[in-house]
């Protein structure tokens, strides 16, 4: 959605009328009829609502999780009724056994839930399914005709015709996202340059370990908790080797088309069978891995307490793969830090290292300790953290780096 926003920010109100005009002649299956200027500035007013509404807190790093049982859904969304999301999301996620009302549901972010709620009670039915539409065009249409709504969007045939090698891309990698990834594993980074990165990774978890481990501020039962919660990230970069190898890619591949009569009719395919993996060993190790082609490279999710990276990380500026160890950990080591971090910041306090979502982890005595190191150490209540805390533990594994391999700082 941050991709949408971008986009419709980058097109001035004035042009809007000539860009939903353009498109509605483009999918339109009537000429006798054409939307007035009245209710393209509604929707445009809408769309401009719907994305700073879900934008904002979907992109901001004070979240707070919430877990509550299906059947209480209508106390947190007035979206459809718990029995009718239940429904939908057996059909969707096809989990096996289905879902239950007694079944627990986890959020990452309630302000989320909360905004989608907001847009059913200001917008009535036909509004937001013509905002649907309207967002539906803008995401799919291009699927029938990629030059000509690329052209619309950027309003200039050159800028078109650089953007659609990206796009492109964007969406080969979005279908075939293990077929990409092993791709990329067999050519760059073979057995020994992976096992490399992974054990930079584990230094930096390490040396956060060992520095909250010595903070004096900090008393043993916070300790305790926020060690046991680092040494549980998982973090999750690579597919397992199965899917590394011919064999494990041509199952997971067996029913995807090789081709079709026209590009639209390939990529629907595609995201058919991708829908048809859903509960399957492959299509685990799919939704495990982060669009190389879309940002943040790095993420870490409280609730799960999980840190992905995508292979996207590993391309400069973050990582080179004949750089320095000072490149290293300065690069991806620092922001694998600067995520990790967010395990005992102000958001991942409120989980516990068995995913369980509390008021704090943090014990009485901590709690003022850590107040002030959070909002007071800096001018307008500003954080130390993740920068400051991430900075101290990448430098640190640097230099305990350098120590284990008898090198030089600079080195």
């Amino acid at each position: 959605m941050t991709v949408w926003r971008a986009i419709f920010k980058n097109i001035p109100r004035t042009k809007h009328d000539y860009v939903y005009g353009a498109l509605f002649r483009l999918f339109s299956n009537t000429t006798d009829s054409y939307p007035v200027k009245e209710e393209i500035a509604r929707t445009y007013d809408m769309l401009e609502y719907v994305f700073d509404l879900l934008i904002r807190p979907g992109t901001s790093t004070a979240r707070t999780p919430v877990q509550f049982a299906l059947r209480s859904w209508e106390n947190h969304s007035l979206i459809e009724s718990a029995e009718d999301v239940r429904r939908a999301l057996n059909s969707v996620l096809r989990i096996k056994p289905p879902l239950t009302p007694d079944d627990l549901i986890l959020f990452s972010n309630l302000a989320l839930l909360k905004g989608m709620s907001n847009i059913f009670n200001k917008f009535k039915d036909r509004l937001v399914r013509r905002h649907l539409a309207w967002l539906f065009v803008w995401a799919y249409g291009i699927m029938a005709n990629p030059a000509a709504i690329l052209e619309v969007m950027h309003g200039d045939k050159t800028r078109a015709e650089q953007s659609r090698i990206r796009y492109c891309a964007a969406q080969v990698e979005a279908n075939y996202k293990l077929l990409v990834a092993a791709m990329t594993i067999a050519s760059y980074f073979p057995s020994e340059k992976r096992a490399l990165i992974d054990e930079h990774l584990s230094g930096i978890v390490e040396m956060a370990i060992k520095k909250t481990s010595a903070a004096s501020w900090l008393d043993n039962q916070t300790i305790g908790v926020a060690v046991k919660k680092l040494k549980n990230v998982r973090t999750l970069l690579w597919p397992t080797e199965k899917y590394l190898t011919v064999e494990g890619i041509e199952e997971a591949y067996a029913n995807f088309s090789e081709n079709a009569s026209s590009f639209a009719h390939l990529w629907i395919d595609a995201r058919r069978n991708i829908r048809n993996l859903f509960g399957s060993e492959a299509g685990v190790q799919e939704q495990r891995l982060r669009l190389s082609s879309a940002q943040p490279y790095i993420e870490y999710v409280p609730v799960l307490n999980v840190l992905a990276l995508s292979l996207g990380a590993l391309a400069p500026p973050l990582f080179y793969p004949d750089g320095t160890n000072a490149m290293m950990h300065g690069g991806l080591g620092y922001f694998y830090a600067r995520e990790l971090v967010g395990a005992i910041d102000r958001e991942g306090v409120k989980v516990d290292p068995l995913g369980h979502i509390v008021p704090s982890w943090l014990s009485e005595a901590v709690k003022p300790r850590f107040r002030q190191r959070d909002q007071g150490c800096l001018h307008y209540n500003s954080s130390v953290f993740p920068e400051v805390p991430a900075m101290e533990v990448a430098f640190a594994a640097f230099q305990q780096h350098a120590e284990n391999s008898d090198l030089q700082l600079t080195n």
